[in-house]
């Protein structure tokens, strides 16, 4: 089974409230923690950091990626076909990304990839809390989780493209 980013991230955070919950992370006298000894103590901070490492790079590489996208789509326009190429790229180049769109200014869509995400082509989504804030903003954001049409949860990235 193929983990996504978000599930490492849950995964990451079940670990670090479990160790917290347990208090092994709390060091009551030097040489023990509580019943574990301070070796077994390290071995499990040093999971944990790594852990975190790789949820930050991860979400590092999501965030650069992203950029990048919305630089090309500075350049290219943000319908088409060069923009659909860039979208294409963007989509197959991270696990997380289920579906990438681009709207305009009024948030009408006008690109999306995957192919069974084009039905979202000419929706308005600007009744969409994170339509209308990235609109206003013209920052780049991420949304809070949400429940997806194809089950679990997601969340979403925005980034203004400029031209």
């Amino acid at each position: 089974m193929k983990m996504n980013w978000l599930t490492l991230v849950a995964v990451g955070v079940v670990i670090l409230f479990f160790l917290i919950g347990a208090g092994c992370l709390e060091q009551e006298n030097p040489g023990v923690t509580g019943n574990i000894p301070v070796p077994r103590h390290e071995i499990m901070e040093q999971h944990l950091q790594n852990v975190t490492a790789s949820i930050r790079y991860s979400l590092i590489g999501l965030d650069t990626n992203m950029s990048e996208t919305a630089v090309s789509l500075g350049r290219s326009g943000i319908s088409g076909p060069d923009a659909d190429t860039i979208l294409k790229a963007a989509t197959a180049s991270h696990p997380a990304i289920l579906t990438i769109i681009t709207y305009d200014g009024n948030g009408t869509v006008r690109a999306a990839e995957p192919e069974n995400a084009k039905i979202l082509l000419g929706q308005n989504l600007s009744d969409q809390d994170v339509v209308r804030v990235a609109l206003s903003t013209k920052k780049p954001m991420m949304s809070d989780l949400f429940p997806l049409a194809q089950g679990g949860t997601g969340m979403s990235v925005a980034y203004p493209v400029y031209s």
